[in-house]
């Protein structure tokens, strides 16, 4: 083992970062530095170990003398380099560098390196003391006359804490405070602790320990670690614009109040990507509650358009065959049934016709005779009928049961049609306010000519002669101004003629009888002391005044009865005004008006207030959605509207309608990757340069990965 020292001299002129000296053996002791000349000068000195810097020093010198850097020898590596930097820059400061090169080993020998220390290994037990000439040291027994460490004159151990570490100053061994307080942060978790890759750098990162919390952070991304019941771990990242990023909580992990359970949690925002070689998998959540179990065996999770068909189910002639009854029934069939679906399959009719597209299809049947719905059955526009030559469609309820016509809007009502289903004839059910529940029975026979049908006030029934109940009218004679009389089968009464002749009369002077009839007529003259003198009126009819006012109607407001304007008389038919399948009704309809424009042309599907049409490949498709109308900057949000365009391909009465492109309709949902699915209202028929269609958008929308 090398035990020569070397020696290295630098001047330093900067007071930046310079290079003082470079190792070059593998291994290297540096045993001390030595700084000349620099009163009052703030040296820094750091060890570089490929671009990464470690400051070992940072003190600043009293005086001239000659003042050892290092508390303790350091060892380097080839290529290692010692930084220094001095305020004072008087190129007169100078490091003196002694070192040691090639030893057999640096751990745990570096004091071996030394001239004045033993290069072996003391006896168990002994200490290291300063040899009687006070030049060197040496191993003694700890019993003999060995001063102990407190007994140093430069060494301080009295009212010391626990724990406490001390360093050389150049002068004495004192308590170095820094080593102490990062011990007592890390212990007590009450204060933070900074790590930086250079050094300096007081934004890299930040460990904090609490008595039930830690933390690692750098700038606004961390780990925070909380121990509570249960327990959390928290994943923060910074999101946002380039400067003015803020904390986000994108994943959780939290345990939960059962043993040996968490829950992983993936926060709304986060985007979940399960990345390959060629690109990568989203998981998206479109709102709600949802629960996605695994196969407990093994396979590949596919999108339903990446299923391939088998030629045979794709041309709807695949068949099943089951030919091993007992291994269904007793569940040990190789594809394995719950025992009740085996028990269903078992109950399939002997060479029962399943590939029938004409029968299942078309047709609709249930070909198993004891089939049960588990749900409502909605026909929609659709049919129940039988296409077998005069069958019958029988409803058959069981036991007490019987066949019950539901209400709704109206009373429930049967309507039986003639055979070109144009006439009918309905039997309809009282209104809910006369509160009617009674049951009719119908008579056990047809009756015979002439009878009507009775009921024998319980409800119960029965044909029964109908009784002549003849009146006791035996005449009827004629009365005053009356002629014709007196009748006692047939006849007519008429009125009698009166002595005016019948014509036209001005001013007419007349005489009426108590039976209201004319009986004299003349004509009068205009004017005179008996001629009209004025006319008035009461509100709302106005009247100038005098024998020949101007008669007028004031207009009527929101408390007084008057005239009608035209545009009311136009808001009036339109409200009482019914819809009709040949065209709109706009004032039913519910209407947007955007005051700062609308551009697009009518009949177009917009987003409002961005003022852009909207399209299934743009994100807009999520916005608030409307259809433009013939009127500037209006749009219909929900309501019948008539669109001047093709009728969609493929678009049937009833049927949904998606957001194409453009601000188009389309019948089919879109498929295209990075599209939008969203349905933004039902197809209704066809008119005269267009279609009509109910606009009602969605709220949801499905992105296509």
């Amino acid at each position: 083992m090398a035990t020569a020292y070397k020696i290295a001299q630098h001047v330093i002129t900067s007071n930046t970062g310079q290079v003082a000296f470079t190792a070059t053996a593998s291994n290297t002791v540096v045993s001390s530095i030595i700084c000349t000349d620099a009163t009052g000068a703030t040296v820094t000195l750091a060890v570089q170990k490929s671009g990464t810097i470690m400051q070992i020093v940072n003190e600043t010198l009293s005086s001239n003398a000659s003042v050892d850097l290092l508390a303790s020898p350091i060892a380097l590596e080839a290529t290692d380099k010692l930084v220094v930097s001095s305020t004072k820059t008087s190129n007169t400061s100078n490091l003196v560098i002694s070192y040691v090169e090639d030893t057999n080993t640096v751990s745990g020998q570096s004091i071996g390196v030394l001239a004045d220390v033993p290069t072996s290994l003391g006896s168990n037990g002994q200490v290291l003391a300063v040899n009687s000439g006070g030049t060197s040291l040496e191993y003694v027994n700890a019993g003999g006359s060995t001063a102990t460490l407190n007994d140093i004159g430069n060494v301080t151990t009295a009212n010391r804490p626990v724990n406490s570490v001390i360093r050389w100053n150049g002068s004495a061994w004192v308590a170095d405070a820094r080593v102490t307080t990062l011990y007592n942060q890390f212990r007590s978790g009450t204060g933070a602790t900074n790590v930086f890759a250079d050094g300096a750098t007081a934004t890299d990162g930040r460990v904090e320990l609490g008595a039930s919390t830690a933390k690692l952070k750098t700038g606004v991304s961390g780990i925070d670690v909380t121990e509570s019941s249960p327990g959390e771990l928290d994943f923060i990242v910074a999101a946002g614009a380039s400067g003015s990023e803020t904390a986000f909580t994108a994943v959780e992990l939290n345990g939960t109040t059962a043993s040996n359970t968490a829950t992983f949690t993936i926060n709304n925002g986060t985007n979940f990507h399960i990345t390959g070689a060629s690109g990568y998998a989203r998981l998206v959540h479109t709102g709600g509650n949802a629960a996605f179990t695994l196969p407990s065996s093994t396979g590949t999770l596919a999108k339903t358009t990446d299923i391939a068909l088998d030629s045979a189910v794709a041309a709807n002639t695949a068949k099943i065959s089951y030919t091993d009854a007992s291994s269904v029934a007793a569940n040990t069939a190789k594809n394995t049934y719950p025992s009740a679906d085996a028990t269903k399959l078992a109950s399939i009719e002997t060479s029962a016709d399943v590939t029938d597209a004409a029968n299942v299809a078309s047709a609709g049947a249930l070909m198993a005779a004891s089939a049960q719905l588990t749900g409502d059955l909605d026909t929609q526009a659709n049919e129940i009928k039988t296409t077998t030559a005069n069958g019958n469609i029988i409803v058959a309820p069981k036991g007490t049961g019987v066949l019950e016509v539901k209400g709704d809007t109206n009373s429930a009502a049967i309507i039986l049609n003639c055979e070109q289903n144009s006439h009918g004839v309905t039997i309809q059910s009282p209104a809910h306010s006369a509160n009617a529940t009674y049951t009719l029975t119908l008579p056990t026979s047809a009756g015979t000519t002439g009878q009507a049908l009775t009921t024998n006030g319980s409800g119960v029934l029965s044909f029964a002669d109908v009784t002549n109940n003849a009146g006791t009218v035996t005449s009827v004679a004629s009365g005053t101004g009356l002629s014709g009389g007196t009748i006692t089968g047939s006849g007519t009464i008429a009125l009698s003629n009166t002595a005016v002749t019948p014509g036209s009369y001005t001013n007419t002077n007349i005489t009426v009888d108590a039976q209201g009839r004319i009986t004299a007529a003349s004509t009068g003259s205009g004017g005179g002391g008996g001629g009209l003198t004025a006319v008035t009126g009461t509100a709302p009819i106005v009247s100038s005044g005098g024998n020949t006012p101007a008669i007028s109607i004031s207009a009527a407001t929101a408390s007084a009865a008057g005239s009608m304007s035209a545009a009311d008389k136009t808001k009036l038919n339109n409200i009482t005004a019914p819809y009709d399948n040949t065209g709109t009704n706009s004032p039913k309809d519910i209407i947007f008006e955007n005051t700062g424009g609308i551009s697009d042309s009518a009949g177009k599907i917009v987003s409002i207030l961005q003022d852009e049409t909207a399209d299934n490949t743009d994100a807009n498709s999520k916005d608030f959605l409307g259809v433009v109308t013939s009127t500037s900057d209006q749009c219909i949000i929900n309501g019948v509207a008539e669109i001047s365009q093709s009728v969609p391909t493929g678009a049937t009465a009833g049927r949904p309608l998606w957001l194409g492109t453009s601000g188009a309709f389309i019948a089919s949902a879109p498929t295209a990757t990075d599209s939008y699915a969203r349905v933004v209202g039902h197809y209704i028929n066809s008119v005269s340069g267009g279609f009509l269609v109910y606009f009602n958008p969605s709220n949801d929308w499905i992105q296509i990965d």
